[in-house]
């Protein structure tokens, strides 16, 4: 245990004739007044823009009150601000413009720099019902964000009359739809935002990517065309664009849906995206077929995350 300890000191030893900026201090929760907490078991990331997270870079996990970090002159380039946040995600992360003296007291809510507005996500989702025969239908979304449109109106769920080919008579208004629609914003923790894969796909090429992509995923062509259209004027704002897709995963478990009667197939596809600018390009995204058995619900969504305010 010694030599473990005596190797550690020397590579920190090492660390800081090697790097040029030192920083210490403590990682603090002053939410209540009467007690300082000084919390033990946090991450440091460095960030290279405090709007998104896809850039973050870890520096040290700590057990320990006091932190101390080195950071190069290449990261201080690269990365301009500090984040900390708690070994289980409680504590509310801080950010900061890394300082120019060696000393920093970070506190749990003081995020100086941040906009919270900028970490709401906007969704689109459009839902499609294919039962064997027809059948009423009952869905209930437990969305952890807050739902802001629907259509037909939500009213605590929808309740529909579902035809074979997806037509749905909604009982409560007595009008037929073609999907159910609904949005809503939801602030997700910073790793969802650190991607480790997608696509960088270029302004001329969103169509055919779409086209592609969609119908690998499982997407029938009603389906394909409703978001093409959709999302296609949002990426056409960029001369091109990182896309990732979340599939199956709940919108990184943020929406659960409960469907009555339970659905054989359940297809869900979420896509992100923001202009890309350059920056170092992380592997292509693998996507797979989701085979469509039975009764059959898909739906579809997603966000620009360069401008999450719900539109």
């Amino acid at each position: 245990m010694k030599k473990i300890f005596a190797l550690f000191l020397l590579f920190i030893t090492f660390l800081g004739f090697s790097q040029d900026k030192k920083i210490s201090g403590y990682f603090v929760d002053e939410t209540n007044k009467d007690t300082i907490i000084y919390l033990k078991h946090y991450h440091i990331y460095l960030l290279r823009d405090f709007n998104t997270y896809s850039k973050a870079k870890k520096i040290l996990e700590t057990k320990n009150e006091k932190f101390e970090i080195s950071i190069s002159k290449i990261d201080l380039r690269k990365y301009p601000y500090l984040e900390f946040e708690s070994k289980n995600g409680n504590a509310i992360y801080v950010i900061n413009k890394i300082p120019n003296d060696s000393i920093l007291i970070a506190k749990v809510g003081e995020n100086p720099n941040y906009n919270p507005d900028l970490e709401i996500v906007g969704a689109k989702p459009a839902i499609y019902l294919y039962p064997k025969v027809k059948s009423e239908i009952s869905i209930k979304n437990d969305f952890k964000g807050k739902i802001m449109n629907t259509y037909p109106s939500y009213k605590n769920g929808w309740n529909v009359m579902a035809e074979p080919n997806g037509v749905l008579y909604n009982l409560d208004d007595k009008r037929t739809y073609n999907y159910l629609f609904w949005d809503g914003s939801y602030s997700f923790t910073k790793k969802h935002y650190q991607y480790e894969n997608g696509f960088y796909v270029k302004k001329e090429d969103n169509i055919t990517f779409l086209q592609e992509k969609l119908e690998l995923l499982g997407l029938n062509n009603t389906e394909i065309n409703d978001f093409v259209v959709y999302w296609l004027p949002e990426l056409n704002k960029n001369e091109e664009n990182f896309i990732h897709f979340w599939v199956n995963d709940n919108i990184d478990n943020s929406s659960i849906l409960t469907i009555t009667p339970k659905p054989d197939t359940l297809l869900r596809i979420f896509m992100e995206f923001k202009a890309y600018h350059g920056e170092e390009k992380l592997p292509q995204q693998e996507l797979s077929t989701t085979p469509r058995k039975g009764f059959t619900v898909v739906e579809w969504g997603g966000s620009n995350i360069d401008e999450p305010v719900l539109k």
